[in-house]
């Protein structure tokens, strides 16, 4: 493993902050078991200069001395388990399994002892479970963890690890990010009483780090329990939310007024074509090899497809879907093109017989598209779509997919999006197909305003007028439909308001431009 394609500096001001809680009354040693350029060593030795330190990292740029202080070139999670530590500070790096070395991947592997490691989890994971081993019974860990910690489904065992080992969890989400660098949200993990259980974690989201409570009294945090991590619920990101606009969803989907996607549609991931260029030709290619129009198929590629576009697009591009049993001369040619210039030979091409058939190409009766800022969802209106995109298939053919898609467009259906969709470092959304069938649309119920809401929708440019159509939306549909007041509605947008705002922070202490 590279220090350096896993090293963040923590910030000197919030080594200090998560020091100052870890010592404790008495505490003889602290470990650091990713030190970098030392910043929680030398805040270590600024607040207690009588504490033994030990850093220990595979490129240590640290070249701090004085009594007391030791450091260890090494990879942390081949060291054998010394619990001899009163406290464990630090920023573990952030590198994914599948990216270490084969040495590296194997130390990491054997460091979780028997817990279920996935290959599609981050370094920093075994660190956690490896440095808990170092602490002494009473002991305390704080570490700088990214926020997928609070919501990837491979970070349940550890969860199910740590509620068996400590006697109390903490998260603080903090508004303006800890690393001015760093393209990766962050939040301070705290853990008190080794040797103790819990069932709880407490977990508080402040604008600044100084403004922690749980870094003084440890009061004033609300208390999730594991078993919601576990199953899934997202409520770190559902704490966020204030009560009043938390109390009105939930009497909305108690009432049957919001439903969620999955009730409505099954979704997937959209076809894999293997070679975007050549399954999607341009004209004048269709024109050179003389490719048949049945044989084409129209498709959505990706989201700049959907540029312009109202309900149910139009698209400008195809799908090359060629049929075997009838290759036209036009066809033959086009496939010894692409065997010629290694088409075939590309990684989803070569597994698949015959290469030139890209698999699981069918029409979606809905399109929401996968990275997103403020998701859209259309009716597919015949078109196939990539994996770029999102495809949902309606259970039932009432009210139909431009009734559905339309539904979409509305204040508490985007505050869905924002509590159950999780979010890349750079603050846009990501939907896989699991959060994107827990999104909330509103019941449709036939009658004159509803009509005039559809012509609305109908006539608007979905990207370009998004705002628009969720104004629709509240007036037609959460109003006029379902009873929603003007007071209502503004507690749902100032909800989306307040969500969207941890979402784009960009670390500025001030929410990010929408795109």
């Amino acid at each position: 493993m590279s220090r350096p394609l896993a090293a963040h500096d923590t910030v000197p001001a919030v080594a200090r902050l998560m020091v100052q809680w870890a010592l404790q009354p008495g505490s003889r040693r602290v470990l650091e078991p990713s030190c970098g350029d030392g910043a929680f060593l030398d805040a270590v030795r600024e607040l207690d200069a009588e504490v033994e330190v030990l850093g220990v990292d595979v490129s240590p740029r640290y070249s701090g001395r004085g009594p007391g202080l030791s450091l260890r070139q090494a990879d942390f999670l081949t060291l054998p388990p010394d619990a001899s530590f009163q406290s464990v500070v630090g920023n573990p790096p952030y590198v994914r399994l599948r990216d270490l070395p084969p040495v590296a991947r194997q130390a990491a592997e054997s460091a979780m002892s028997g817990i279920e490691l996935s290959e599609s989890a981050s370094i920093w994971l075994p660190f956690v479970v490896h440095a808990t081993r170092f602490l002494a019974p009473g002991g305390r860990m704080a570490l700088v963890l990214p926020l997928e910690l609070t919501y990837v489904r491979y970070a349940h065992p550890l969860w199910r690890f740590l509620g068996a080992s400590y006697g109390r969890l903490g998260v603080i989400r903090v508004r303006q990010w800890l690393f001015a660098g760093l393209d990766q949200e962050t939040v301070i993990f705290l853990a008190s009483g080794r040797g103790g259980t819990t069932a709880r974690v407490s977990y508080e989201a402040v604008d600044t780090l100084e403004d922690a409570k749980l870094l003084k009294s440890g009061d004033g945090a609300e208390a999730i329990p594991i078993q919601h991590i576990l199953d899934g619920e997202r409520p770190f990101t559902g704490a966020l939310l204030a009560a009043r606009p938390r109390r009105l969803l939930r009497q909305l989907t108690d009432g049957g007024a919001l439903r969620p996607l999955r009730d409505l549609a099954e979704v997937h991931i959209g076809y894999v074509a293997g070679d975007k260029r050549f399954f999607h030709p341009d004209g004048e290619t269709v024109r050179r090899f003389g490719l048949p129009p049945a044989h084409l198929r129209p498709t959505v590629v990706s989201t700049r497809g959907l540029r312009g576009q109202g309900l149910m697009p139009v698209p400008q591009t195809f799908l090359y879907t060629p049929d075997p049993g009838a290759l036209t001369p036009g066809d033959r040619a086009y496939i010894a093109h692409g065997e010629a210039t290694g088409v075939a030979e590309r990684y989803k091409c070569r597994i698949r017989t015959p290469w030139f058939l890209v698999p699981a190409v069918r029409a979606p009766d809905l399109i929401l598209p996968v990275f997103a800022d403020v998701p859209l969802l259309f009716a597919g209106g015949g078109c196939t779509a990539s994996n770029s995109l999102m495809c949902g298939y309606l259970r039932d053919p009432d009210p139909g997919a431009e009734i559905v898609a339309a539904t979409w467009y509305n204040t508490a259906s985007m505050l869905s999006a924002e509590l159950f969709v999780h979010h890349l470092g750079g603050g846009v959304l990501i939907l896989v197909p699991q959060e994107a069938q827990r999104l909330l649309l509103p019941v449709y119920r036939p009658s004159p305003p509803a009509e005039r809401w559809l012509a609305t929708l109908r006539s608007i440019r979905l990207r370009e007028q998004v705002a628009d159509a969720v104004a629709a939306g509240d007036r037609y549909v959460l109003q006029a439909t379902h009873g929603l007041t003007n007071g209502d509605v503004d507690v749902l947008r100032g909800a989306l308001d307040a969500m969207r705002g941890w979402r784009r922070n960009r670390g500025s202490g001030k929410p990010r431009p929408a795109d």
